[in-house]
């Protein structure tokens, strides 16, 4: 199987580009990297956009049921009311949560397929529910949203990363930049559903492909945390040393979480 590209950027992409992480960082990005990827030629893409009505399917079920798993995303400032962002998690950060992917045997199969796939859960956003700008954790992934049921484009329902503003599309993948600002919105009387999974970047996952994969997967896990515990007020040497010592307790919380779901 091969490995997701970035053939349309190829010229943005240098050996130099250095890895990013926003509690170290701060609120600004400045690599060279687009507001949107092109994956389209990549052979995961193509199997979970001929799978999609299945992936909605199975979360059509947990929606009726109105299963446990559904809660608040974990960040409850963003969203304009925090029951208007819900997710159902079956993959974070390399953690598998297993009562949630048995629910979700088809999607969990296709996310499974796709190479260096390292979280992924169900995202609904109900009517009239916007989201903040904001930056993602880091620059190591494609943010990728299967858009499983889209009530209208845009301007009513849509993605913003930077300046540029992209609809959703029912069975087709939209990736992004997740360091770059951005924003969405639903402005429509329907709820909105996509399958969010994070893929690392091949320039990234090859450096020293398991150690590499490794150390994103433990830094972001520690990214609340530290945000919790440390803020922004600390010089980012201090951020960095903070989120160094806070990776390990967060990955054992998460991984004790994960056989226990």
């Amino acid at each position: 199987m091969t490995h997701p590209t970035d053939t349309a950027h190829k010229p943005q992409h240098t050996e130099s580009q250095q890895l990013w992480f926003s509690f170290v960082e701060g609120d600004t990005y400045t690599q060279p990297d687009p507001f949107f990827f092109d994956l389209s030629n990549t052979t995961w893409i193509a199997e979970l956009e001929q799978n999609w009505t299945t992936v909605k399917q199975e979360l059509s079920v947990l929606l009726a049921e109105q299963d446990t798993g559904i809660i608040p995303y974990i960040n409850r400032t963003l969203a304009n009311q925090a029951t208007n962002w819900t997710v159902f998690v079956l993959f974070a950060w390399g953690i598998t949560l297993r009562r949630n992917c048995r629910k979700c045997p088809v999607t969990t199969q296709l996310l499974q397929k796709i190479p260096n796939m390292v979280s992924a859960s169900f995202s609904m956003m109900r009517p009239q529910t916007s989201i903040k700008p904001h930056l993602g954790d880091t620059n190591a992934m494609y943010r990728c949203h299967l858009g499983l049921q889209i009530p209208a484009g845009t301007p009513q329902c849509t993605m913003k990363v930077g300046n540029e503003e992209r609809p959703w599309h029912e069975g087709k993948v939209l990736a992004f930049c997740d360091a770059q600002r951005h924003t969405a919105w639903n402005k429509t009387d329907q709820p909105r559903y996509v399958l969010i999974f994070d893929v690392i970047r091949p320039q990234f996952a090859h450096q020293t492909p398991l150690d590499m994969r490794q150390s994103i997967r433990q830094f972001v896990l520690a990214n609340p945390i530290s945000e919790v515990l440390y803020h922004r007020t600390l010089p980012p040497f201090v951020r960095r040393m903070m989120m160094n010592i806070t990776q390990y307790p967060a990955r054992l919380a998460m991984w004790l979480y994960g056989r226990l779901t």
